[in-house]
């Protein structure tokens, strides 16, 4: 584990942090990601939630625990993002390597744009043109 001071801010939201830590550790229950976001696992669990509603995380009880994992076909409620899948805005952030545009923007006969300059816009709330 990192040893982040709680007074860091995150680049992305509450949400998007723990939407990263799940694509990162796979079937991690809110103990883990409370610990590892530094974070009360009340605050977790209200984050799954929503992101758990607005189809972007599944989860599944053994026992008295939940293991969560990203649905990667879920697509964000952000009009911004929404021509995205969580996979294909992961991949771009996280890789770096492929190409990520909108629909019909090849098809237009438009060149696509390189899959850096879609993680500069995406990042600086800009659309995926």
């Amino acid at each position: 584990m990192h040893n982040v001071s709680k007074k860091a801010w995150r680049l992305f939201c509450s949400h998007g942090t723990v939407l990263f830590y799940i694509a990162q550790q796979p079937d991690c229950t809110i103990s883990e990601i409370a610990d590892a976001l530094t974070v009360t696992p009340r605050t977790v669990w209200g984050l799954i939630g929503d992101l758990k509603r607005a189809g972007l995380v599944d989860s599944r009880r053994e026992g008295k625990r939940h293991y969560y994992t990203i649905n990667g076909a879920g697509r964000f409620p952000d009009p911004l993002l929404s021509h995205l899948t969580l996979d294909e805005a992961l991949k771009a952030i996280m890789l770096g390597s492929d190409q990520v545009d909108p629909p019909g923007r090849a098809a237009a006969g438009r060149p696509a744009r390189p899959a850096n300059e879609n993680v500069k816009a995406l990042l600086e709330g800009a659309p995926l043109v």
